[in-house]
């Protein structure tokens, strides 16, 4: 997961400074995450503790003007190799919107709390 860890520029910059820390990464941090078709990643009002890295798969965030700041509601299929919620790492954080599997989905979760104990060490 390294590779993808290390296209974050704050864990990247981390990890640079302190190797070690990509074990304690791998050991409680960072865990993958497989969707199936029609599976929801999170819904809006869900509170996000997690950040998260989406792979490749087909995956679709939308938001409604029920839940969010938009006027109508909008999707788009959220790029390869895209960051996810990585507000999630650093403060609390509730989801405005929905992001749906429209297909088989690879990602990597990244937990805030562990995030911050291992950074801590």
């Amino acid at each position: 997961h390294k590779h993808q860890v290390m296209s974050h520029p704050l864990l990247s910059l981390c990890l640079s400074l302190h190797p070690a820390l990509a074990l304690e990464l791998s050991r409680s941090v960072i865990k993958p995450l497989i969707l199936q078709q029609g599976d929801d990643l999170f819904q809006p009002g869900d509170e996000c503790s997690r950040a998260f890295f989406f792979s490749h798969g087909h995956l679709h965030y939308s938001q409604d003007p029920e839940t969010s700041v938009v006027v109508m509601v909008t999707g788009q299929r959220v790029k390869d190799s895209s960051w996810l919620c990585e507000a999630a790492l650093w403060m609390q954080w509730i989801y405005v919107g929905r992001a749906q599997a429209m297909e088989h989905c690879r990602l990597l979760t990244l937990d805030g709390d562990q995030l911050v104990h291992a950074l801590k060490k």
